[in-house]
């Protein structure tokens, strides 16, 4: 379901009903207007993973991307799940939006409570099953990409290129969406409520500083990964094929697909290069407040199991 007008090319889905719509998260995921391309993708991927029938976790409003968050808060309320804390871990300011989320009225149709609860069963086995195969995934999709880039340099026609989408992309990208989308929701879950303990021990600047600096073990967390390869190719200890292999799927607007990323642009390495020659960045001083956090945050993780 969608509002789009034809006629002046204006698609606004805050029309479609009372909802309210938030584009915490997504907005920082999708920052500009979105290309058609890319809100079609993005539209058929949370299609996939819709639970209420007939109505869609986001919106397009005016080219940019919304989260209906009175259809995720209807669902949360039909599950018994802690509405504070899905809104705050999703982008904060629960207690500036109580008043919208306490009036939010919209309530799941009688008759469509057979279809969510379908969908909702759907969803969580789709979701454990994609937690279980991260792993292979991320193991197997630089090779997988590879792969794809040099059948696409083959393509000579746009029916060639529909059905590469249709056979091989496009089935590739729902499995992808599932694995972030999925993970993203664990951490949510996780985090909840540990924010929720944190802030028992520790003010609300350290909990954030805590939950921020969350990685595995003794593992670099890993939003540092292209700074620190930036340091490394400036002082000529990685190489700039290693960087772009490692990071040339990052970019400054990852989810668009009309805008290229480092491998697609490697002029943009260059940039950035001049860039920390001009600004060099501390990555030492850096990774070390990493690891202290990460330290810290072990530390308040035992008190908490100890209590």
């Amino acid at each position: 379901m969608a509002c789009y007008n034809p006629e002046t090319g204006e698609w606004n889905d805050s029309l479609l009903g009372d909802f309210i719509w938030s584009n915490a998260n997504v907005g920082e995921a999708v920052p500009d207007v979105m290309t058609p391309l890319s809100w079609s993708i993005l539209e058929q991927s949370f299609e996939k993973i819709s639970i209420v029938p007939g109505y869609n976790m986001v919106g397009n409003i005016c080219g940019r991307v919304y989260g209906n968050v009175s259809i995720m808060l209807a669902v949360l309320r039909l599950t018994g799940r802690n509405t504070k804390d899905f809104v705050n871990e999703m982008g904060g300011g629960y207690d500036q939006l109580r008043e919208w989320i306490e009036r939010s009225e919209f309530s799941l149709p009688p008759m469509r409570i057979f279809s969510v609860m379908r969908n909702l069963l759907r969803f969580v086995s789709g979701q454990a099953k994609a937690l279980k195969h991260t792993g292979c995934f991320l193991l197997e999709n630089p090779q997988w990409c590879g792969n794809m880039q040099a059948r696409l340099n083959t393509i000579r026609s746009g029916a060639e290129l529909a059905a590469f989408w249709e056979k091989e992309v496009g089935v590739y990208g729902i499995d992808a969406f599932w694995m972030v989308f999925s993970n993203a929701m664990q951490y949510t879950n996780l985090v909840g409520p540990l924010r929720k303990d944190l802030s028992q021990l520790v003010d609300a600047e350290d909990v954030s500083a805590l939950l921020s600096n969350v990685s595995e073990g003794a593992e670099q967390l890993a939003s540092l990964g292209p700074t620190v390869g930036i340091w490394k190719v400036y002082r000529g200890e990685m190489t700039r094929e290693e960087y772009l292999q490692k990071y040339g799927h990052r970019g400054s607007y990852e989810k668009s697909t009309f805008e290229p990323g480092f491998l697609d642009k490697s002029i943009w390495l260059d940039r950035l290069l001049e860039d920390f020659a001009r600004n060099p960045v501390d990555v030492d001083a850096a990774l070390a407040k990493s690891i202290l956090h990460g330290i810290a945050f072990r530390r308040v993780i035992r008190t908490r199991q100890d209590r």
